[in-house]
């Protein structure tokens, strides 16, 4: 009976070790060259969005699940769907960006995967947003809205991140941007390997917080509201058809 047990303690163990392995590992989604660097986009669909449906083509309604279980408590629904705030993130962004290049009449134009992406075809593609000039894209741009900084980083430093990311410009809020700086910043001298990678990422701009030069992009606390309020629009949604 003892030994059962401790062979079932070592199962368990390395279920364990598993699951937090495969946690720390990219996605293993096959590599969607669709949008690479350099390939012709003539008609994106993103610019033929308003603001609020801009944001609903790249978030979805939600889930009808999550609404009949939070249905007596709309802000209950809110909490449940926070997580929705990182492509709400990438609708935000692209919006914003594009008022400001339409001011300064450029052509260029930020579009969103997940907008342009047909219901067929695969929603975890490598890329969040797009800049497109010239009916090409010009450059990928992969969006993080996280709480940490350890992920932010290891974007750029864990191998398997940085290989299945080796197309995509990291992008986050300028005030997690800032504590990856002051974190690099109080590093001891000669820098250790890891943060070396970090010095190069900040400068070569592989790490920012800006898919247009001089435009910071929104805030945590700013795409959080946004999402608040858009779960909120699509709560209601759901409740206006519950009551049909």
């Amino acid at each position: 009976m003892k030994t059962y047990s401790r062979l079932t303690l070592a199962f368990l163990l390395l279920v364990t070790i598993s699951s937090r392995v495969d946690a720390d590992s990219p996605p293993e989604a096959q590599r969607d060259d669709k949008f690479a660097v350099g390939s012709a986009l003539s008609d994106p669909k993103t610019l033929k969005l308003d603001y609020p449906k801009l944001i609903e083509v790249t978030a979805g309604e939600g889930e009808l699940s999550t609404y009949k279980k939070h249905k007596g408590d709309i802000e209950s629904y809110v909490e449940a769907r926070k997580s929705d705030r990182g492509k709400v993130f990438e609708a935000m962004v692209a919006y914003e960006a594009n008022q400001q290049y339409a001011k300064e009449k450029d052509p260029a134009r930020v579009l969103v995967v997940a907008a342009e992406l047909n219901d067929s075809e695969a929603v975890d593609h490598p890329a969040d947003n797009l800049l497109w000039k010239d009916k090409k894209i010009q450059k990928r741009y992969q969006l993080k809205s996280y709480k940490n900084t350890r992920d932010l980083i290891g974007f750029v430093t864990r191998p398997k991140w940085v290989k299945y990311y080796d197309n995509e410009i990291i992008v986050t809020h300028p005030e997690k941007l800032a504590e990856v700086r002051q974190q690099l910043a109080d590093q001891k001298k000669p820098l250790k390997p890891r943060w070396q990678k970090v010095e190069k990422a900040l400068k070569d701009g592989r790490l920012t917080d800006e898919v247009k030069p001089g435009l910071k992009v929104p805030s945590r606390e700013e795409a959080q509201k946004v999402t608040d309020d858009f779960l909120r629009k699509m709560f209601k949604r759901f409740q206006a058809k519950d009551g049909d």
